[in-house]
């Protein structure tokens, strides 16, 4: 079985799909056909930014790759002009295809407020945030995608009440993996004080302007240090978190992606906004859901108790052992292949 990701590696989640389904004997490959997100990983060929060659070279591996695989797994929905010109030319295509929902390309606005006491559609546009998405462009993503023959996948359970159940009656709900054969955690701490760090990749997104504010006065008491892991490779990043006593991933989405677990899979304590129905569902189907709740309105008292706890230790202890029961990609590898070869259902 041949199996294609494509077109992008949002949160690494492609490659790390690819390199643990090729060691159960699935020929996987990826492409990454955004220039402006390049990646040096092996699994994924990334478009080339210079050089009509070189471009051409890209596209007819990518054709070959395309034209003699069994399976398309699309990451990311999107409703960019390139999506509705690959999707046109995929279409047609007799295989089998998956789209792996990540999160702003099903989410909507209407259906978070829903869940968000004391906040309108409105109110969050007008602070930026139309970016986490709307109920009208989430459905017509859906629509455009399953007409082109995708069955639907969503890595969160925060995102399965986003799928639309007429448009998608049957989905797939997987676990997001993290590698962590290459996590090496280092639970002991020198830090003065507390360092705190946060990944602003998608900045209104993740609410950074909120979690700046106030780290930028727990530094000002003395209380905390920080820093922004942006613009860096991969393994910097990692390093830092692993220098880390407290990571924040987010406070506005309202559940945990890649950062967060990659943080947990190095025992760190994670502060993130979990919104209620989902925080719900965590508390129903997981004994010891270890994130630390915290929204825009009191992250700064959370993460000031948190700065004199002596349990940080345990917390991140209790994440360690969160990321390797639950995102695994060699586990959930497994389960892929599975869906792969018997979770076709398009009628």
């Amino acid at each position: 079985m041949k199996v294609i990701f494509m077109p992008n590696n949002t949160a690494s989640l492609a490659s790390v799909h690819i390199k643990e389904l090729r060691k159960l004997g699935v020929d996987a490959v990826g492409y990454n056909l955004t220039p402006k997100k390049q990646t040096s990983l092996d699994s994924i060929k990334s478009m080339p930014t210079k050089g009509l060659g070189r471009k051409v070279h890209f596209f007819y591996s990518f054709l070959k790759d395309l034209l003699s695989s069994d399976v398309i797994h699309w990451m990311y929905g999107g409703q960019s002009l390139s999506t509705k010109l690959l999707l046109a030319l995929v279409a047609p295509m007799k295989k089998k295809k998956f789209v792996e929902y990540c999160g702003s390309d099903i989410r909507s606005l209407e259906m978070l407020c829903d869940d968000v006491p004391g906040y309108t559609v409105q109110q969050f546009i007008d602070e930026g945030l139309e970016s986490l998405g709307l109920l009208n462009k989430s459905l017509a993503t859906q629509r455009r995608f399953k007409k082109a023959g995708f069955v639907a996948m969503v890595s969160y359970p925060e995102l399965v009440e986003y799928v639309n159940s007429e448009i998608n009656p049957k989905f797939h709900l997987i676990s997001r993996s993290v590698d962590l054969e290459k996590l090496n955690p280092d639970p002991k701490s020198t830090n003065k004080v507390p360092l705190i760090v946060h990944g602003p990749s998608n900045p209104k997104v993740k609410g950074t302007k909120y979690v700046i504010d106030a780290l930028d006065r727990l530094k000002a008491e003395g209380k905390a240090d920080y820093k922004l892991l942006q613009n860096m490779p991969h393994a910097e990043l990692l390093e830092y978190l692993n220098k880390a006593d407290i990571v924040i991933d987010q406070v506005v989405a309202g559940d945990y992606g890649v950062f967060a677990i990659e943080a947990m899979a190095l025992g760190k304590p994670v502060v993130c906004f979990i919104r209620p129905k989902v925080e719900a569902y965590y508390k129903e189907h997981y004994e010891d859901f270890p994130i630390v709740n915290a929204d825009r309105h009191n992250l700064y008292e959370v993460l000031e108790e948190l700065c004199s706890s002596t349990d940080l230790g345990k917390i991140g202890e209790r994440g360690l052992e969160f990321a390797r029961k639950y995102h695994d990609a060699r586990v959930n590898a497994k389960n892929l292949q599975t869906i792969y070869e018997d979770g076709y259902f398009i009628a």
